[in-house]
This record gives structure tokens, C-alpha cells and sequence, in this order.
């Protein structure tokens, strides 16, 4: 007769024993030991614990053979380190010398799954606050870990090998899911709060993989309003939002006045009451009518300070009105995004619903050909440099006013400027400058501006040289890596780039050959025009873009070797680099080009330089030359803004489907891109971080 292993295993563990003891021998019952975890694939070493049912010592082996009460041992509970992988097995003895059957568990080492193939995280617009996530999982993972960390990125990650649940802290983040499927939600939030979330990954073995990120913003407001109509009392439930906003209203013969006053402490762009639950048979108006079929009160371009003077809104019933008018109110706000704009010599700044995908408004024309910008982390105050006017203008979010620096003072002939970057510390602004060429003479320099009064602190001059491309002189894009105190500015005309220390404001010698005096990198006569420059904040490594007609690239040196400088491989033949080319929040490179193809379409080329990868979006605004200058991401969304240089319109993109967006939600006109301004030229954009 055939014997289960496990029956041969216990007559063998019981020979052995017989040799120093009987099993049972006062008829009592044997101990049972359990592994605490179980057998299976972990990040390796762990700790399993065996435990016995009652007093007992345990014996055991690593080895894979049977233990005997000669093995090692422990009192129970006894605690075995795994570090590789390892067949453990085990029995327990009690006081009365009665063992237990042998038992084995298999531990393996594990690895990682492979991230997650997607992750989507948003905030309601309405009702309760919360976050709806959804995910793909990929090959080798089981389940889910979502960590969310507000006001800023999560930068914790979950140790290997442990198991956490939802609400457990992981440095300063907090677990909001733990699971398997491939949706959940959190509301565990509050509205108005910009939450950051990374989502791991996981297997059996509690091993997590490299996050997925997102982040997002629930809505802010919600409250119902109650409208005696006789006495004009107005009751808003609840007036007050923990996330800072406060409504007031007053009533007037069918006419309610709403107030809205931000209580935070920071400022709050494109506010909109959002109406709904009229009663039937009362008809409701207000100035700014309908807007994507949904009624709300629209306050234009506007940036509520903290504490500020109240904006009111008037809205308007008529019909059938009855003694008690109830409806609801929804606050939502949007990020807005702010795109220079020029002319015929005449620029402004113009501000865009990024919620509506329309403009709302422009500056007062204080700017000469508005060109390149960047924005305050709080969103106040937007810097524009004035191409031909030879200064920087800053424009407050709040008032809408522009004011005019003061000219830059010009080298050997009159100004003209690029680039501005912001110190980290807010105080400085870092200017690419050059003077107006003659076809033959390029003078570039960079200029340090003090950020509240613009006027210049110091300035670096490059050496002059000859150029081909004068036109809008040699002076371009520029980079700024405030914690290695280097500026990387873009020398058009001469096929350079120029590093900068900006601790001392003395141009860095890329060669490391003092003989032959400060050298800047050298592209070559393969890539003549850099156009645009930017910084990997993953590996801080350079990326610059290049082409003028039909030479495009794009290039990438690390910042302790410039001169080993590599070019990304490109299906794209033809067209020039955009001038401001971004790393996207998914670390992907973001290039805008002006052709795209011999058919003379314009786009974007997308680079997910660790798959090496290359896509390609084509413009579909595509009504003349529209060159593609800049590209923006704008917060608690997957778009993408690509402004069209020579068109004044800005489409957008999907940032995961690389599809277009439909800006003006009206499906029978096709898809567009937002409201033109104009015939003006569409240069870079900034968006607020709200």
C-alpha cells in the first residue's frame, strides 16, 4: 500500500525520535504550530514567526531535511530570519514530550511588479468633497497602494514587505487605498485643497513598484440658499466652507445679490457660482447667460486676495416665484493660464478660464511684443519680457495692472530681450538679453534683475561673434538651476549655449580648457540654431531644441560634461524646435515644433525617455502658419496647452490619450481650440497653481 508523503514524513520524524524519546508517550495531545507569515514570494530577509498552542519548544531546519529534537530549537514563540530562499520545517514538543507531525513552508525571494499601466485622479465638482481614482494594473501585481499628501507632491514610499491598510500613516502621506479592482475614492479631503497622490503597484509579497502620479483639487463650495421673498432675508447653508471661502447674499424684489469672500490664505482665480435645483416655473438670468449649457454667475477675470474687498453677483428670478425660494449654489474655481500676446509692436498679457478653455480677459497694452514669462509659486504676479522694448513688465493677478520696468541698458546697441526665469527665494529675475544685430555682430548677455523694483543688479556679457539669423536677435530661451547656481541661455545666432554661474555672474568655461579662454558648448554646424532649453528635474540633466527651417533636434548633455552632448533619435525630418519645450508631470519631454511633417502641419513631439519612445500630436487648428512656441500643463487636469505662435489660438490636449480637446464643449462644430485673441501671436504661457 502507497503512503502519503506526509504519513512517510511522521513515520520518519517519529524513527527519529524514537531514539530519544516516545511520541505521545502519556497520551496527551501534540502541540500545533503555525507560520506566521506563510509560506510564499517576499522581499526578502523577514522574520517568520512559529507559534505553538500551547508551551512547547519548537525545533527546526533551513536546509529543506526533517528536523529531530537534536535541531535547532526555540521556545515557542520562535522567531527564524529568511534572507534567501528557504524550505523551513518544524515540529513543537510539549512539556510532556508529545511532538506534532513536521510541517514546511516555502519562502521565495520576489520582485517588484511592474507599475501600474494608468492612474487618474479627481476631484468632484460638486456635492461632498472627495477624489475618485481609478488604475491599471500590469503583469505580476495584485492589488493597489495610494498614498495622498496635500499642498504638495508625496515624496514617501511604502517599505517592502508591509501590509498597510487605508488611514495608515507612510511618512507624511496617508493611505486612502489599499486594494485590488481598478477604481476607489477617498473623502478624506477637504474642498479647495490641491492633493498630491502616488499609487503603487503591489503583489501577495507586499512588494510595492515605482508610483504612478497625480494630483487634483475637490470642488470648494456647496451650500443651499434660502430666499424669503416677503421680508428679503437670505440664509445660506452653510455660509462658511472649511475650505475657506465665505457667501453672503441680499434680496431685492426677486433679485438676489450673492457675495463672495475668500477666507484662505492665498488667492483664489476664476471664481463661478454655479446655479442649480431652481424651482419650476421661475425663470432665472444673469449677465454672463450660459456657458457650456450650464448656468452660472461668471465674474470674468478675477483673483480673490485673502481677506479682500467682497464680489458681488446679481441674479435675477422672475415667474412664478414662491414665498420661500430655495435652490443651490457650487463655487468652482479654475487655474488660469496666461499667455503673452503681440501685435504690429503691440502686446498684453491675456488671461484664460482653464476650466471653460476661453479668455477672460487682457491686460492693460503696456507691452511691446510680449514674448517670454514666468509666474510667482502663488500665482500674484506674472513677469513678461517686452522683445523690442528691451525690459521686463510684471502684471498683479489681483488689480490687473502691468507695470513697465525700466529698459535694460543696451550693451552696443539697443536691447532686446528673452528668456526670464525666477530665483527659488523670489527675490531676482534672470533675463536673457542681446543687442540689436547688424546681420553680422551678435552681443548676448544675462541680466540680474531685483524682482520687485526690476531694475538691474549685475549682469554677464558673452563674447561677440557673427551669425546668420538676426532678425530677433541671438538672445533666447533660458533655464535656471537655482540649487547649482547655473543659467543655461540660449545663443540663437551663434549655435551656442551659455552656462552661467549665478552666485557670481561670470560665464562658466564648458571646455575646461583655460588656453583658450571661456568657451561655451559648441553645437556645431550639424545644429546652428538652438532655439529652446530646459532641465530634466529627474536627472537634471539639459535638453536643448533646435531648427530653424528644416533642421530639427533635440540635444542632451549632462551638467558636469557639456561637451558630451547626445541627440535624441526623431522620425521628424523637417521643421524647428519650439522655443519652450517642458518635462510634463508624467517625466515625459514635451517639444512643440513648427512642422511636423512635408505636409506643413505643426505640432508636438512627446519623448518618454526612459521607454525610448517618441510621439507625435499634430495641430488641429491648422489654418496657416502656425508655429508652435510653448507648451502648459495646467493642474488637477491631464491637458496639455500648445500655444500657436502665429494664429493666437491655444489647443489642447489630452495628456494620456494624446487626443484633442474639445475647448468649446459644442460637439456639432467640431473640435476647437479656444477663443482666438485677435491676430496676435500666442508666445509662452504660465499657469497659476490654483
Amino acid at each position: 500500500m502507497d503512503l502519503p508523503a506526509r504519513s512517510l514524513a511522521a513515520l520518519a520524524l517519529a524513527a527519529a525520535l524514537g531514539a530519544c524519546g516516545s511520541v505521545n508517550n502519556n497520551g496527551g495531545d501534540a502541540p500545533v504550530t503555525t507560520a506566521d507569515p506563510p509560506g510564499g514570494s517576499f522581499a526578502l530577509p523577514i522574520d517568520v514567526t512559529l507559534t505553538a498552542d500551547q508551551t512547547a519548544t519548537v525545533f527546526f531546519t533551513t536546509d529543506g531535511s526533517t528536523p529531530t529534537q537534536s535541531s535547532e530549537s526555540m521556545p515557542s514563540p520562535a522567531t527564524v530570519t529568511i534572507d534567501t530562499d528557504t524550505t523551513l520545517t518544524f515540529f513543537s514538543v510539549n512539556d510532556a514530550g508529545n511532538a506534532e507531525d513536521p510541517h514546511s513552508e516555502v519562502y521565495t525571494s520576489a520582485s517588484a511588479p511592474d507599475p501600474l499601466t494608468s492612474f487618474t485622479a479627481t476631484g468632484t465638482r460638486s456635492g461632498t468633497p472627495s477624489v475618485d481614482m481609478t488604475w491599471g494594473l500590469a503583469g505580476g501585481s495584485t492589488g493597489v497602494l495610494i498614498l495622498q499628501h496635500p499642498g504638495g507632491p508625496v515624496t514617501d514610499t511604502p517599505d517592502d514587505g508591509t501590509d498597510y491598510q487605508v488611514g495608515d500613516a507612510v511618512g507624511e502621506s496617508t493611505v486612502v487605498v489599499a486594494g485590488s479592482g481598478s477604481s476607489g475614492s477617498t473623502t478624506n479631503v477637504t474642498g479647495g485643497t490641491h492633493y498630491f497622490y502616488a499609487a503603487f503597484a503591489t503583489n501577495g509579497g507586499h512588494l510595492y513598484s515605482t508610483p504612478l502620479r497625480a494630483d487634483t483639487r475637490p470642488e470648494f463650495y456647496q451650500a443651499s440658499v434660502s430666499v424669503n421673498t416677503a421680508s428679503g432675508a437670505v440664509t445660506i447653508t452653510p455660509a462658511a466652507h472649511a475650505g475657506g471661502i465665505t457667501v453672503t447674499g441680499t434680496a431685492i424684489a426677486g433679485a438676489v445679490t450673492l457675495s463672495v469672500v475668500n477666507t484662505m490664505d492665498r488667492l483664489v482665480f476664476n471664481p463661478k457660482l454655479m446655479v442649480s435645483n431652481i424651482p419650476g416655473g421661475v425663470a432665472y438670468t444673469d449677465p454672463s447667460g450660459t456657458l457650456g449649457g450650464v448656468q452660472f454667475a461668471y465674474y470674468g477675470w478675477q483673483a480673490l486676495a485673502t481677506g479682500g474687498t467682497p464680489v458681488p453677483h446679481l441674479l435675477t428670478f422672475t415667474g412664478t416665484i414662491p414665498a420661500t425660494l430655495t435652490f443651490q449654489i457650487d463655487l468652482r474655481t479654475d487655474p488660469m493660464v496666461v499667455s503673452t500676446h503681440y501685435s504690429s509692436g503691440t502686446g498684453d498679457f491675456v488671461m484664460f478660464d482653464a476650466g471653460h478653455h476661453h479668455s477672460v480677459g487682457t491686460s492693460d497694452p503696456a507691452t511691446t511684443q510680449a514674448w517670454f514669462t514666468t509666474i510667482t509659486p502663488d500665482g500674484h504676479t506674472v513677469y513678461g519680457t517686452s522683445r523690442t522694448a528691451g525690459r521686463v513688465d510684471k502684471l498683479d493677478m489681483v488689480t490687473g495692472v502691468v507695470t513697465a520696468g525700466p529698459t535694460i541698458a543696451a550693451q552696443t546697441a539697443a536691447t532686446l530681450v528673452g528668456g526670464v526665469q525666477l530665483s527659488a527665494d523670489g527675490t531676482k529675475l534672470f533675463v536673457s538679453a542681446s543687442s540689436t544685430p547688424d546681420n553680422t555682430n551678435f552681443t548676448g548677455y544675462l541680466v540680474q534683475l531685483n524682482a520687485t523694483t526690476l531694475a538691474e543688479i549685475s549682469r554677464t556679457v558673452f563674447a561677440a561673434h557673427t551669425g546668420s539669423v538676426s532678425s530677433q536677435g541671438t538672445a533666447r530661451a533660458l533655464a535656471l538651476d537655482d540649487a547649482a547656481h547655473r543659467a543655461y541661455v540660449v545663443d540663437y545666432g551663434g549655435g551656442l549655449l551659455h552656462v552661467v554661474d549665478t552666485s557670481t555672474m561670470q560665464e562658466v568655461d564648458t571646455d575646461g580648457n583655460g588656453a583658450n579662454g571661456v568657451t561655451p558648448v559648441n553645437f556645431g554646424a550639424s545644429h546652428l540654431y538652438p532655439q529652446g532649453v530646459v532641465l530634466d528635474p529627474a536627472s537634471g540633466d539639459v535638453f536643448v531644441t533646435f531648427g530653424h527651417l528644416n533642421d530639427f533636434a533635440v540635444g542632451t548633455f549632462s551638467p558636469g560634461t557639456p561637451s558630451a552632448i547626445t541627440y535624441l533619435a526623431t522620425t521628424i525630418t523637417s521643421g524647428a524646435g519650439g522655443v519652450v519645450p517642458k518635462f510634463g508631470p508624467d517625466g515625459r519631454l514635451w517639444v512643440p515644433h513648427t512642422q511636423y511633417d512635408s505636409t506643413n502641419l505643426f505640432g508636438l513631439s512627446v519623448w518618454d525617455l526612459g521607454a525610448s519612445t517618441e510621439d507625435h500630436l499634430a495641430v488641429f487648428n491648422n489654418a496657416g502658419n502656425n508655429d508652435c512656441f510653448s507648451v502648459a500643463f495646467v493642474p488637477y487636469t491631464n491637458e496639455v496647452w500648445l500655444a500657436l505662435d502665429d494664429a493666437g489660438y491655444v489647443d489642447v490636449y489630452d495628456t494620456t490619450t494624446l487626443q484633442p480637446i474639445d475647448a468649446d464643449g459644442d460637439a456639432t462644430n467640431g473640435v476647437s481650440s479656444t477663443d482666438a485673441v485677435g491676430s496676435m501671436y500666442g508666445n509662452q504661457m504660465s499657469v497659476t497653481p490654483y
